[in-house]
């Protein structure tokens, strides 16, 4: 078992024996199992829908439900939005006994916390990006083979610009991109940042229009019933069209940029910025909260910020692992196995060790860029938001079936909206062409009434 554990990749381990069963996680946290218990019976699968009909209640978790809607958020915690389904978050161990007492039970454990790296003082002379580059194509080649395809998300940032770099440095030539192009609508500078990162590698690249598969839009798998859960892609269907185009052209291993937000995330004290003491929480609960919540959400939320069991720190920060797990169902759909090299230990902790100017403004990524000959578009171009494309969505194409979803409302049935609220503030709002930013609001709370009526039609 140590030697198994020890496996530096991703790894998920199932002992079987006369009294029951144990699941252990790799450190990664690719593709984590959902598990329940039915019947006797301990199920698990890496896509979440597999299992729900085999679940004996579909009720939501009350207070993670709240938390959904007031925040657009789902912690990385064993805990999920269904009561009766669990997540294995990395590193954990889930043990479910077979007989005796415990007959059918299931106890999940948190693993003990990864000590973070700290920022130290750099050495005379040390090349950063050059180090940056090393440790990032270390951790490409050991998933790279001559006889399985690969390829890269490439979406015009700089994250998936520097994977894509390194990666097709690495090839020699003819590197597989892929990528998800903003509508015409919203202003951006991702074609011209995009064209010069191909023209600099000669990538292959395909992509898909955003504008022709907007959130909730007429193709959209929600409306057959077969509903992603809440917690996976928000832009969904844009995001299986190209790793649909990416699978039919042969990809079976692909390397994204998740990860590299965090990985010059600065400490409170660090940042000019800060104003809030080190440990307190950002979100401004009373402010921040959508005024159709019903007054039992909003009390879960405010009496439990903070509190939600989530799992203990990992390898990588928080946010970059849930990214990992909740998106992974998407690429297993359509036979690829997804790579996220942002996240690799060796270079997270290498990252967390530097000064902070190194990591402010993302000094590190864009001086790997320059070194790469970019210029100052890719290197210090602006930063492409999605938000506008979700609010187009709501507004346009998907508005419609909100409208009727809203109107006839399962949450507000079960009491976690009030229903008239909702459908006044959103008929507001799409009428109207600000706010962007309370877009997810309604496209949570659209979400999980889908994910409520598409539970409802479960056998």
């Amino acid at each position: 078992d140590a030697d198994v554990h020890r496996w530096p990749l991703q790894h998920v381990t199932v002992r079987v024996g006369p009294h029951g069963a144990t699941i252990r996680s790799g450190s990664w946290g690719t593709a984590p199992l959902f598990v329940t218990v039915a019947d006797g019976t301990l199920l698990g699968h890496w896509d979440a829908r597999s299992l729900l009909p085999r679940l004996s209640s579909h009720a939501l978790d009350p207070i993670l439900a709240a938390h959904y809607l007031a925040t657009f958020d789902t912690p990385y915690a064993s805990r999920t939005l269904l009561r009766e389904l669990h997540l294995l978050t990395e590193r954990s161990c889930a043990t479910w006994s077979s007989t005796g007492e415990r007959s059918g039970t299931l106890d999940i454990q948190y693993p003990p916390a990864i000590a973070q790296q700290s920022p130290r003082r750099l050495r005379s002379g040390a090349d950063v990006p050059a180090m940056f580059q090393t440790i990032l194509e270390a951790s490409i080649r050991r998933y790279l083979s001559s006889d399985i395809a690969a390829g890269s998300e490439l979406s015009g940032g700089l994250d998936s610009a520097i994977v894509s770099g390194v990666a097709a440095r690495i090839s020699g030539g003819g590197w597989r991109t892929c990528g998800i192009l903003l509508p015409d609508a919203i202003p951006s500078g991702q074609l011209v940042r995009r064209r010069e990162m191909i023209d600099r590698w000669a990538h292959d690249d395909t992509t898909v229009e955003l504008s022709a598969a907007l959130p909730l839009s007429d193709s959209s798998r929600s409306y057959d019933g077969i509903h992603v859960m809440p917690w996976e892609e928000c832009y969904h269907e844009a995001v299986d069209a190209m790793l649909a185009t990416a699978s039919r052209n042969g990809v079976a291993l692909m390397l994204t940029g998740f990860g590299g937000d965090e990985l010059c995330s600065l400490a409170p004290w660090e940042s000019a910025d800060c104003i809030q003491p080190s440990g307190d929480s950002c979100y401004r609960a009373d402010a921040d909260m959508p005024t159709f919540l019903s007054e039992r959400s909003r009390q879960a939320v405010l009496d439990t910020l903070g509190r939600l069991e989530e799992a203990p720190a990992g390898h990588a920060s928080a946010s970059a692992i849930e990214s990992v797990a909740f998106s992974s169902p998407l690429y297993l759909r359509r036979g690829i196995w997804p790579v996220h090299p942002l996240c690799s230990p060796e270079l997270v902790r290498f990252c967390a060790s530097l000064p902070a100017e190194w990591r402010a403004d993302r000094a590190v990524e864009r001086s790997v860029l320059q070194a790469m000959g970019y210029t100052r578009r890719v290197t210090h171009g602006p930063t492409d938001s999605f938000a506008g494309a979700l609010a187009l969505a709501l507004r346009t194409t998907a508005r419609p079936m909100v409208e009727a979803l809203f109107r006839n409302s399962r949450l507000a049935d079960a009491g976690h909206v009030n229903g008239a609220e909702l459908q006044t503030r959103f008929v507001a709002w799409a009428r109207s062409d600000g706010e962007l930013d309370r877009a997810v609001h309604f496209f949570a709370a659209a979400v999980l009434e889908l994910t409520m009526s598409s539970l409802d039609g479960c056998a």
